[in-house]
C-alpha cells in the first residue's frame, strides 16, 4: 500500500489515470451535447414565432466540470483508498518486529501451500534486521510462546518445515499466549484458513 497522507491506496498504480484528466477536458469540450427535437403540439400560437437557434457552441462549464469530478471520484474508487490516519505504509516498510500468524488447523489443509508461500512472501517486506514472530493457531505443542525472535531466515525454514495438524484452531488460545507474552509487534500478517 501507498500512503498519501491519511489515506493508504491498495491499488495506487489506478491514480495514473488522472493523468488522463486534461484529454477528458478537451474531449468534453470539443463536444457540446447534442441539442434534442421537441414537439408541442398544443402550442400552435408559437409556429408565426421565429425559432432561435440555441444550441451552445461548447459545453458548459459545470458540466464538463461535474463530469470531471464524476470521473475523477471513480480513478479514486478504483485505486482502493482507506482513511487511516497514523498507520505507515508498506512500501515504506516498518522497521518494527513483523508478528505471522498462521491458522494451522485442519481446516487450512486445501490451501496449505498457499497460506505458507503468502506468509514467506511478507517475509520479503519491511526492514531485513527486524524480528520475526511466528504465533499458530493451532500449535503442535501446548502454550507455544509466539515472543521467540526468529530471524527472516530461521523464520523461512520454520514456515517451510510446518505442516496443518489434525485438529481444528484455537483463536482464542492464541490471542491468550499473544497477550501474555506481552509482544506488541508493529505488523501484523495472518494468513487465515477461511
Amino acid at each position: 500500500m501507498t500512503a498519501l497522507g491519511p489515506f493508504l491506496f491498495g491499488a495506487p498504480w489506478a491514480l495514473a489515470a488522472l493523468i488522463a484528466l486534461p484529454v477528458i477536458w478537451w474531449i468534453l469540450r470539443a463536444t457540446p451535447p447534442a441539442p434534442k427535437d421537441i414537439e408541442l403540439p398544443s402550442l400552435r400560437i408559437l409556429d408565426d414565432v421565429d425559432p432561435m437557434e440555441e444550441t451552445p457552441a461548447r459545453t458548459p462549464w459545470w458540466v464538463w466540470l461535474i463530469r470531471t469530478l464524476a470521473v475523477a471520484a471513480a480513478i479514486f474508487g478504483l485505486s482502493q483508498p482507506v482513511y487511516a490516519p497514523g498507520a505507515k505504509s508498506d512500501s515504506v516498510g516498518g522497521s518494527g518486529a513483523l508478528l505471522i500468524v498462521l491458522d494451522n488447523g485442519w481446516p487450512s489443509a486445501p490451501r496449505w501451500s498457499e497460506l505458507v508461500n503468502a506468509a514467506t512472501a511478507t517475509l520479503d517486506t519491511g526492514n531485513r534486521d527486524a524480528p520475526v514472530h511466528l504465533l499458530l493457531t493451532a500449535p503442535q505443542q501446548l502454550n507455544a510462546d509466539p515472543a521467540e525472535r526468529l530471524s527472516r531466515a530461521d523464520a523461512a525454514k520454520r514456515l517451510s518445515s510446518l505442516r496443518p495438524q489434525a485438529w481444528g484452531t484455537d483463536r482464542d488460545d492464541a490471542l491468550a499466549r499473544l497477550d501474555a507474552s506481552g509482544l506488541r509487534p508493529e505488523r501484523i500478517f495472518w494468513a487465515s484458513d477461511g
